[in-house]
């Protein structure tokens, strides 16, 4: 028998549960090869655990399910109610007929499928079916049934209607036993042949009906769909012939039309051996085809980390370069250029460097005001530059590849540019590491003996921002001569008030500080990119999370699984 969750035997159970839990998580958000196909397959597994293995295995004496499937107009529900003795499911030219499942069983058995534990998603009805019953399954008893067996008229998987379709196979997952039907004239059909074969690589147990069988024909067609079956490793599956015939009151089949299948399933659900080894062979033979199923869902999921570890590293390589263009106007003069370099010049031809350092004037405290705005703007400017390149760069390689064009045109705000507010932000990040420098310059005081507490913090502080940030190169140039004259000039000026090794301590330290605010503006800006794939929902690891909940399922197998004779 089946490992019973009432029995307390409930590794299989929790390690199926694990299983249906991952793969209800979004593991695939990103447009990576096959990734619909991913998607698809997890959903109809999902399906499968919670539609048919999970309550098999919890309720392994409900009765047997036989789904009965197959393409439009081959006469499913008229077989369906020729079973139940009366017309149970709608039936005729109108396609597609069945729209809503319906499911007849035994008045005895009807408690089994009143409730949610088989197909969960499915609500229930027990009136007649209607022509807005999408959806629901119709449970439907009568007495032409014997207890145990309960038969299922599914869409047709072919249908023009999509939902209909997909509820078509998620109804085929939940067979115990799926009955295929077919006619004389259309078994051959591509569709149902795919259908077939899934049911074969699933484990599902196969019975053939095939309707409408012309007494002339018939012989030869249903011999050829023998050959067929045989060859694609479904020779073994019962195989039934219905004949064409006129149809009697009701639209119903005659009696002796259905006595041979009506006779096989009442066995099947009677004999307690063969029932007992069909459910099993069929909950088995399922649960070994998950391996199989997931291995391409899981080379997806594969394709799918690389995708995003590639999309991070694109925006990590642009950022980083962002960063290198940084550092590099830190220490090349870039930063101290054009209305920097005029103003700092100006103070030190003017002799009103000095002057600011040591006098408080409301004209050289307005200079200072003004160079300092000056430098503020300077860093602003040189952000924005390298912050554009870095966004430009990484939508380049973004866009080179479907996931990450798809998670670009897809996102609320477009990272095309920088931020709306980084201006703002790095005005602000400039602002307060002056305030630092100043501090600094402070504190300076206090190591030194009180030396510089007679200089104005601010302005020294200024220049030691400037001083910082052009050291004297080999750049060449008019600018170039002139960046160098007036560093040199206010380097001496430094030199004399904290001692040589104290200035380029000092300087450095400085530098260092606003290279790292501006790296974290720059990282900010690189999660904008980031931050699409954490919107997304992509996981981390998606293929090692599948692998882990598989190798969970085979450790509970191996477990309970009674030792081989």
């Amino acid at each position: 028998m089946l490992p019973s969750v009432d029995e307390g035997d409930s590794r299989v159970a929790e390690a199926l549960e694990e299983l249906r839990d991952r793969l209800r998580e979004p593991l695939f958000p990103l447009e990576v090869a096959d990734a619909a196909f991913a998607r698809r397959t997890c959903r109809e597994i999902a399906d499968q655990l919670d539609d048919y293995l999970l309550p098999r295995l919890a309720s392994p004496d409900a009765p047997l399910l036989v789904v009965v499937g197959g393409s439009t107009g081959v006469g499913k529900s008229t077989l369906v109610n020729a079973l139940a003795g009366r017309r149970v499911s709608p039936a005729g030219a109108l396609r597609p007929t069945t729209r809503s499942p319906v499911l007849i069983c035994a008045p005895d058995d009807g408690a089994w499928f009143a409730d949610d534990k088989l197909l969960p998603s499915l609500p229930r009805s027990t009136e007649e079916v209607g022509p807005r019953d999408e959806g629901v399954l119709h449970v439907v008893t009568c007495d032409t049934l014997p207890a145990g067996l309960a038969v299922l008229d599914a869409p047709d998987f072919d249908s023009v209607v999509e939902p209909n379709r997909r509820l078509a196979t998620q109804l085929l997952g939940a067979a115990d036993l799926w009955l295929f039907v077919t006619t004389a004239a259309r078994y051959a059909d591509a569709v149902p042949w795919g259908f077939l074969i899934a049911a074969r690589d699933r484990g599902v147990a196969v019975a053939v009906a095939v309707d409408r069988c012309p007494e002339a024909s018939g012989k030869d067609a249903t011999a050829h769909f023998a050959q067929l079956l045989e060859k694609h490793g479904l020779g073994g599956a019962p195989f039934f012939v219905v004949p064409e015939v006129t149809l009697e009151g009701e639209d119903l089949l005659p009696e002796a039309a259905v006595e041979p299948l009506r006779g096989w399933l009442t066995h099947v659900a009677g004999d307690e051996d063969a029932r007992r080894s069909l459910v099993l062979d069929t909950f088995k033979r399922t649960i070994d085809s998950l391996t199989e199923r997931l291995a391409p869902v899981t080379e997806v999921a594969e394709r799918q980390d690389a995708a995003a570890a590639a999309l991070r590293a694109a925006a990590a390589d642009a950022y980083a370069t962002a960063r290198q263009g940084v550092d590099s106007a830190l220490v090349d003069g870039s930063l101290v250029k054009g209305d920097v370099l005029n103003r700092w010049r100006e103070f030190v031809d003017t002799g009103e460097l000095m002057q600011s350092l040591t006098a408080s004037s409301p004209e050289a405290a307005e200079r200072v005001d003004a160079l300092s705005t000056a430098v503020v703007e300077s860093v602003r400017a040189v952000l924005l530059v390298h912050a554009s390149q870095g966004a430009e760069d990484t939508v380049a390689a973004w866009r080179a590849v479907p996931a990450g064009r798809a998670l670009l045109d897809g996102a609320d705000e477009k990272p095309y540019v920088p931020s709306p507010d980084l201006a703002d932000r790095a005005a602000h990040t400039a602002r307060d590491w002056q305030q630092r420098v100043r501090e600094r310059v402070h504190e300076s005081s206090t190591d030194d003996g009180g030396t510089t507490a007679s200089y104005d913090a601010k302005a020294l502080g200024l220049i030691l921002m400037l001083v910082a940030a052009t050291p004297v190169g080999a750049a060449t140039g008019a600018m170039a001569a002139v960046a160098r004259s007036t560093t040199r000039a206010s380097r001496r000026l430094l030199e004399a008030i904290f001692g040589g090794d104290a200035v380029r301590q000092h300087a450095a330290a400085v530098r260092r500080d606003l290279q790292g605010d501006l790296h974290e503006l720059l990282e900010s800006e690189a999660a904008r990119f980031t931050g699409l794939l954490e919107h997304a929902g992509v996981p981390r690891d998606a293929a090692d999370r599948l692998r882990e909940v598989q190798f969970g399922l085979h450790a509970s197998r191996r477990v309970t699984d009674p030792p081989a004779d």
